[in-house]
């Protein structure tokens, strides 16, 4: 067999192939976890998100505080992603990294 093998790149989530990667959307700086929608990207980190829902919940419980619900949401995340107060990251020791972005509201 003569045939040279193509680029081959896929959604980390559903597992669809592509051979060109402007397909695949990113989220992560320096990420392999490319994905070929924003339904994938929300089922992938499903979990992840969930785990940091309920610790968040249990750290308001404990400082006896109330979660605020802000119509704008998406603004106040995109504002505390571009011009972070302070930014916190923790490594495993699979050197999976997970970044916090404080931002003050």
């Amino acid at each position: 067999m003569n045939q040279n093998m193509s680029d081959l790149y896929y959604c980390r989530q559903c597992k669809h192939i592509t051979d060109d990667l402007s397909g695949l959307f990113f989220v992560e700086e320096n990420s392999t976890n490319g994905f070929c929608s924003e339904p994938c990207i929300e089922s992938f980190y499903k979990e992840l998100v969930n785990y940091f829902e309920r610790y968040n919940n249990l750290v308001l419980e404990d400082l006896g505080l109330l979660e605020e619900k802000n119509d704008n949401e998406s603004l106040l995340l995109e504002k505390a992603l571009k011009n972070p107060a302070k930014v916190y990251q923790w490594c495993n020791q699979l050197d999976s990294k997970i970044t916090h972005f404080l931002s003050k509201v």
